[in-house]
């Protein structure tokens, strides 16, 4: 709504509509990821008599599907704020089970490579970054 002031004195009831509809599809999505992980854990850890790495990338891949409750237009924006979490919870891992070495501050090379991943489309592919983000350079 901040970014869209003037228009919501032109059309106050479409801008509304459309913010109410975005606000429930996030939430659909938030309640919906949130409510497949905690069910699939505990069905699986039933199930399978065991809470193991198994469970947990089952449980992940079936709560991606939720992403699809969320419009089109924001699933990129998901894409650049879960992707560094992603390399880290990866790099942490791989630090856990001995396969490689930890770095003291390792979280800038994750920020370097994220910065990197938004620089390159910023050059390249301008239309995968929100236009709202392009205006605030």
């Amino acid at each position: 709504l901040a970014y869209k002031r003037n228009e919501i004195k032109d059309k106050p009831f479409s801008i509304l509509g459309h913010y109410v509809i975005n606000t429930l599809r996030s939430t659909l999505f938030l309640a919906s990821a949130i409510t497949i992980t905690r069910y699939l854990m505990c069905f699986l850890k039933n199930y399978r008599g065991k809470i193991d790495n198994i469970n947990v990338i089952l449980t992940s891949l079936i709560c991606g599907v939720s992403i699809f409750f969320e419009s089109p237009n924001r699933r990129d924006d998901y894409a650049f704020y879960f992707f560094p979490r992603f390399l880290e919870a990866a790099w942490r891992t791989l630090v856990y089970n001995g396969y490689v070495k930890g770095i003291k501050n390792g979280e800038i090379l994750i920020l370097a490579f994220t910065m990197g991943t938004i620089n390159y489309f910023y050059q390249k592919d301008p239309s995968k970054i929100n236009k709202k983000y392009l205006k605030i350079f």
